[in-house]
């Protein structure tokens, strides 16, 4: 009887021994990270036809897809908020208004740029750091964030 009783627990050791094991290994497995590529990322003034325009590229480079993201931007000057007509933060959105979300591939990358009314009234070199964008997961974790400061115009 305590030969079994002594076999049992011996089972039982190993099997808590080996789930724990299952346990810490699933942890140390890949993870994704979003990267935004500054040298890509812009905000463009078109000044012929009144628009500033957000460019943004963000990567991948990990072997796991990404799963639904979406962006946020966030703006740090009443003056640029009134002109933009937006409250900070506001999300990058479909003609119809709803939440635009993407995948990047494994290794991949992926751009938007969202357009907007705008007025030059000030150095367009005024608008560095003025905008911040942020890449959030679907259960609105941030996984990157970047203040714009290449400003350019067409």
């Amino acid at each position: 009887m305590k030969d079994q009783i002594k076999m049992k627990l011996e089972k039982s050791k190993v099997r808590w021994f080996f789930l724990l094991l299952i346990f810490l290994l699933s942890g140390c497995g890949p993870s994704l990270e979003v990267t935004i590529d500054e040298e890509a990322t812009r905000l463009i003034v078109d000044e012929e036809r009144s628009l500033l325009t957000i460019y943004t590229r963000f990567e991948n480079p990990t072997a796991i897809p990404s799963g639904p993201l979406s962006v946020q931007f966030h703006i740090n000057d009443e003056n640029l908020l009134d002109q933009l007509d937006q409250e900070s933060p506001f999300a990058f959105v479909d003609r119809e208004g709803n939440l635009e979300t993407f995948d990047i591939k494994p290794n991949g990358s992926y751009f938007i740029s969202e357009s907007f009314a705008y007025q030059v009234k000030e150095p367009i070199a005024e608008l560095q750091g003025l905008i911040e964008v942020v890449v959030i997961d679907e259960s609105e974790t941030e996984l990157a964030r970047m203040t714009v400061n290449q400003v350019t115009t067409e």
